[in-house]
């Protein structure tokens, strides 16, 4: 195959993950589960180069800075080094949402780039293989590999083989619909992978946080199996906020969250207090995801709207997985 096209979508982590038990693999520190988004997606062309001695990497249509690039084609080298082919690439990937600004697009970009390279290079890969080494690239791509409600597990062996995501039920069979209030589209001034670190090495709540994951894990996906809108609210709203007590307390603090990102957070806590099916929940990033059933969502986005909270959103329904696409 000379020329490939790939579509991801990124994910939200309902319970999340923060920190890393092997940094050189891309190992969690905790399992996460999360559901993955539809109509937000990243498209990624992978395409052979000939008589080339070096990969072209386009983001957004723009030729990538030399530090993006080189952490792509160091991506692209585990690919040669498993086929054992040394062939050069042109990568051209491009998101129809704003990028590293708190909605995933790391967890779909390496996602789409994982299938893309698996196939470029035809090595059969099958879901979970895919999942293991889309985590190499981005911790949550892991995750987009798959559709619907998805759980990655942490793992124990120190080669990471036990480390990859699995669905636990797909898009159709449990249908919500995820109000994402935009407060921010400014790339964040910290990633995902730098704060993980500070947050590891200084916040005094993260071990309480890594000890008290495994508990919200069995509890979520056993409410995601049910079906059980409120105890999946009550353990997403403990887990978002938890992570983010971990992050604020890393020195420096590291706080993603805006004066509107807060004043969204008290409404919907407003509404979720007095039984409405509504909650949220806050990846590194300002923007706010909002869950809730199809039909309710007008209620929920009418009342932000007479608040003068949110400018900007989308309404989105749970998506499917990976896949490739004919030019």
């Amino acid at each position: 195959m000379d020329k490939v096209t790939t579509l991801a979508h990124p994910n939200i982590a309902l319970v999340k993950y923060w920190g890393k038990r092997d940094e050189q693999l891309n190992l969690p520190a905790v399992g996460s589960i999360s559901v993955t988004l539809d109509e937000l997606q990243t498209r990624t062309t992978i395409e052979k180069l000939i008589g080339k001695c070096q990969d072209e990497i386009i983001f957004n249509d723009v030729i990538a800075d030399e530090k993006e690039a080189e952490k792509i084609r160091k991506y692209i080298d585990l690919f040669r080094e498993k086929s054992n082919e040394k062939i050069y690439l042109k990568v051209a990937t491009s998101n129809n949402f704003p990028t590293s600004a708190g909605l995933a697009s790391s967890a779909s970009g390496f996602a789409a780039l994982a299938k893309g390279l698996s196939e470029i290079f035809e090595l059969k890969l099958n879901a979970q293989e895919l999942s293991r080494i889309a985590r190499l690239g981005s911790g949550s791509a892991a995750r987009s590999i798959f559709g619907g409600y998805v759980q990655l597990h942490k793992g124990i062996l120190p080669s990471g083989e036990d480390c990859f995501a699995e669905q636990i039920l797909t898009a159709d069979d449990f249908p919500l619909k995820t109000i994402i209030a935009i407060t921010d589209k400014t790339p964040k001034k910290v990633s995902s992978r730098k704060g993980m670190k500070e947050s590891q090495q200084t916040s005094p709540y993260y071990n309480s946080w890594v000890e008290s994951s495994d508990n919200d894990l069995l509890v979520m996906k056993k409410a995601i199996i049910e079906k059980d809108f409120f105890t999946i609210a009550e353990i997403s709203i403990q887990s978002c906020l938890k992570m983010h007590s971990v992050m604020m307390t890393t020195q420096p603090p590291l706080i993603y969250w805006n004066s509107k990102t807060f004043a969204i957070i008290e409404q919907v806590l407003k509404m979720y207090n007095e039984k409405f099916p509504v909650f949220f929940t806050i990846d590194a990033g300002p923007q706010v995801k909002i869950f809730t059933f199809e039909g309710e969502e007008k209620k929920i986005i009418e009342n932000l709207k007479n608040l003068n909270l949110i400018d900007e959103h989308f309404v989105i329904g749970i998506g499917k997985g990976i896949e490739t696409i004919e030019d």
